[in-house]
């Protein structure tokens, strides 16, 4: 039989707009919720925000960042809005199996992020890179991004200058990447508590 063509009800009816996933598991260390995961799982979970096109942000928490969020409000409450907080100090995955979880493994930032650049290098997925000391180190972040991975995609970058952020600069700073295929953050923050970040509105993932 011929392919019928589409009533104008069905041309009509809005597309529903993917849902955003489900982020992995967590339990509260000192009253920050760290997942319960691992590398694979916690790329997973990235790329499934990629292609719903959800916003958020990822935060490596050391134990550093988890003590500095005990007196500090302002990196408490952007680790408490991140979408996902992972473990990245040995010691608060020991904290976390001395709770009763035998899941979660130490997720160290540098090298999830090494990782998911591999991962983006082979999916085509793009970065973004935003953070890092100045312009130029993130320029030569960027070259040597490109040289270790071949064929990764690098739309950008922005280093902000060290003071506080404006509305006004944030949204001068809040990249204009096309969205196409999706894009995924690559954040060497320069501070704890991500303050830029702390809305969703700068990283994309």
């Amino acid at each position: 039989m011929p392919p019928t063509s589409a009533t104008p009800a069905q041309r009509l009816r809005p597309r529903l707009a993917p849902v955003a996933p489900t982020p992995p598991p967590r339990a509260e260390v000192l009253g920050i919720p760290l997942a319960l995961t691992d590398y694979a799982r916690t790329m997973d979970w990235i790329d499934e925000m990629v292609r719903t096109r959800s916003k958020g942000y990822v935060t490596a928490a050391a134990v550093h960042l988890v003590m500095v969020a005990q007196e500090d409000p302002e990196t408490r409450a952007a680790v408490l809005n991140a979408t996902l907080a992972v473990p990245d100090g040995q010691p608060l995955v020991w904290a976390l199996q001395a709770l009763g979880h035998d899941e979660p493994s130490r997720v160290y930032g540098p090298e999830l992020m090494a990782r998911y650049c591999a991962r983006s290098a082979r999916s085509g997925t793009r970065m973004y890179l935003y953070g890092g000391r100045n312009q130029g180190a993130l320029v030569k972040l960027t070259r040597n991004l490109r040289e270790r991975y071949r064929g990764i995609k690098i739309v950008g970058g922005y280093s902000p200058p060290f003071r506080e952020t404006t509305n006004g600069s944030r949204a001068r700073s809040t990249p204009r990447v096309p969205t196409s295929s999706g894009s995924g953050p690559v954040s060497p923050s320069r501070r704890s508590g991500w303050r830029g970040c702390a809305n969703g509105s700068t990283c994309r993932c």
